[in-house]
């Protein structure tokens, strides 16, 4: 993660620390059409993909699922303080399951 680190040092160690913690997290992730739609997300795992770089697995409140979150599009990252049950997950089983 040390590069998108180095551009984002901030926002990726908010999101390391939610979830080591689960403490919710809201963004502004772009909808469909150049407007930002805010998500509160339970944060589950970061990962790097070579074509589109680091992703966030999250549960969305909003969309009851796990969609992933390309960091580099993700806007405004706060944490909401309020913690969060973890439900079963494992990043190898969801890629699996994919």
């Amino acid at each position: 993660m040390a590069a998108y680190q180095s551009r984002h040092p901030t926002r990726s160690s908010q999101l390391q620390a939610a979830i080591e913690t689960q403490t919710l997290i809201q963004i502004a992730y772009p909808s469909g059409t150049s407007n930002y739609s805010v998500r509160e997300l339970e944060p589950l795992a970061l990962y790097h993909h070579s074509n589109t770089g680091w992703m966030l697995v999250a549960w969305c409140r909003l969309r009851e699922a796990h969609p992933e979150f390309r960091l580099d599009r993700t806007q405004e990252l706060k944490s909401s303080g309020e913690g969060f049950v973890l439900r079963f997950f494992r990043l190898e089983r969801y890629f699996l399951e994919k």
